[in-house]
């Protein structure tokens, strides 16, 4: 798939500023010049959902509540961050993100765990992958992130934990997480697809040099996961009865808890496994989502749950189409 000289004047129109940094930012293939891209992120910073979202940060750099942020849903410190990566923020263009993850990480992480709530205590696979992955992409160090990098990858493979509802252990199945793999409470006790998606992209985003044996033991299981399955059929998105979450096979942005496919295709490919026949079915998969003009839907969306100017279901999507473009660009697609 080629981007027609259409679809790059959409994705590239300066009264869009968010999409237009983006497409610049993550598209090696719109060669674009210094000057551009930095006027591009000065206007992106300026206006547009990165503008929304933080000039509704408080003084003391949270949203909405202090502590770990993880409500009120989609609009709490825990959300802000998650959308803040996926629009292409970073720690190094802009003091208030870099404050953001500070406090964050002051408030959420103990004993290398991200936490609902400051009371609570308890291994809960998606927000542990899913703030190490936007952490990362906010430009994080990976050394602040060691420990808990550490912790999402023992618990995928039971290192040094101990069996659910253990007492006194330092590292212990509790709360959500019942067991090695993906078990989880919130999923019938069965493995958690959406957990399984947010840690394979966590584990993909840590530096290479810096996989530890275990972190690369959870690399590989993760991998395992969803390459010894059926991609389209996505059995581990499915009620004991057989029911499957619509939301898995519907493009959306932003990812909050819930997942796509196209997350797993983002996850499966920076992995290096784009060239594996059933990578390749999602992949075709995907792009059959293409409109005629080369832009993709938006099939799923917050709407008024969270901030605004993200779209609208059933619309053309900038956002999603970037997604789409940047998996066929690191599949070798683009």
């Amino acid at each position: 798939m080629n981007i027609p000289a259409e679809l790059t004047q959409w994705l590239l129109d300066p009264a869009d500023p968010g999409p237009r940094f983006m497409a610049l930012a993550a598209l090696p293939c719109l060669k674009a010049a210094p000057t551009d891209l930095e006027a591009a992120r000065l206007a992106a910073y300026a206006s547009g959902p990165i503008a929304t979202v933080l000039s509704r940060q408080k003084p003391e750099a949270y949203w909405e509540q202090p502590g770990p942020g993880y409500g009120p849903k989609f609009t709490g410190t825990v959300w802000a961050l998650l959308l803040l990566a996926q629009l292409g923020a970073h720690v190094s263009q802009d003091i208030r993100v870099q404050k953001a993850a500070d406090y964050y990480l002051a408030n959420a992480l103990f004993t290398d765990q991200f936490l609902t709530r400051t009371a609570a205590r308890g291994t809960i696979d998606c927000l542990q992958g899913n703030m190490l992955y936007a952490l990362l992409r906010l430009g994080v160090e990976p050394e602040r992130l060691a420990g808990a990098m550490d912790f999402l990858a023992c618990t995928i493979t039971g290192t040094g934990f101990a069996p659910y509802g253990s007492r006194g252990q330092a590292r212990a199945y509790n709360g959500y997480k019942i067991g090695p793999g993906f078990l989880c409470r919130a999923s019938y006790g069965l493995p958690c697809g959406w957990a399984a998606a947010k840690a394979l992209l966590a584990l993909s985003a840590w530096p290479v040099d810096q996989r530890s044996y275990e972190i690369t033991a959870a690399i590989e299981a993760t991998t395992a996961f969803f390459l010894n399955t059926d991609l389209l059929d996505a059995p581990w998105s499915k009620t004991p009865e057989g029911k499957q979450d619509p939301r898995w096979k519907a493009l959306a942005f932003p990812l909050y808890y819930a997942t796509d496919l196209l997350q797993i295709a983002e996850g499966l490919t920076a992995l290096g496994h784009a060239r594996h026949t059933k990578v390749q079915q999602l992949l075709d998969f995907i792009e059959s989502k293409r409109q005629p003009e080369g832009y993709f839907l938006q099939e799923y969306a917050y709407g008024s749950r969270t901030f605004p100017g993200l779209g609208s279901k059933g619309k053309p999507s900038k956002w999603v189409t970037l997604r789409v473009l940047q998996v066929l660009q690191s599949a070798g697609r683009l």
